[in-house]
């Protein structure tokens, strides 16, 4: 993974990725300024780096506002901007988000969506597992499509369209759903 063995360097493994899960709990006694800097020093961070990345995710994620407030008392956009922001602390380079806009309201998806594609920008390689066809569209440069545990289609969308005659990624998805229905029955 990212070119270390991971038997042999977990650790640095570890360091190289982020992960969002939609099950992420936060403590809901803690702060996001504090849930910051107790996950920046999990990772190693000095607190210097960690002042500027919880700055600069603060600052994009419009959390300022809220960062001495506890987390119980956050809206669930709240959270999960602040989720997204402790799966970043370290600068990983490859950040895996499952669902990262469900639940969300429009505009925090959107600033969400966008941050997304500010890490592709940056190099970093991002790994999405969602539903929303529209997210995929927008953001995925490939695609895998899974039903019932099995990967049925992958490759670029303009690929997948081709390989199904389709014209967008929900369509193709009904199409692959229902050929591997009658493969099963």
């Amino acid at each position: 993974m990212n070119n270390y063995d991971v038997i042999k360097k977990p650790m640095e493994v570890r360091r190289s990725i982020g992960f969002l899960t939609n099950e992420l709990k936060l403590d809901a006694h803690f702060t996001p300024r504090y849930t910051m800097a107790f996950f920046g020093q999990l990772h190693n961070l000095s607190k210097r780096e960690i002042e500027i990345q919880t700055n600069d995710l603060f600052s994009y994620f419009d959390i300022h506002t809220f960062a001495d407030k506890r987390i119980s008392d956050l809206s669930t956009g709240m959270k999960q901007k602040l989720s997204i922001a402790v799966s970043l602390i370290h600068n990983p380079d490859i950040i895996i988000f499952d669902e990262p806009t469900n639940g969300l309201d429009i505009i925090t998806a959107r600033s969400v969506t966008e941050y997304i594609k500010v890490l592709k920008s940056q190099g970093k390689l991002v790994v999405i597992s969602t539903h929303i066809m529209s997210v995929a569209s927008k953001l995925c440069d490939k695609i895998a499509i899974i039903i019932e545990g099995k990967i049925v289609a992958e490759g670029t969308i303009p690929s997948i369209l081709q390989q199904t005659r389709t014209h967008d990624l929900e369509e193709a998805f009904f199409y692959l759903y229902h050929q591997t229905v009658k493969e099963v029955l």
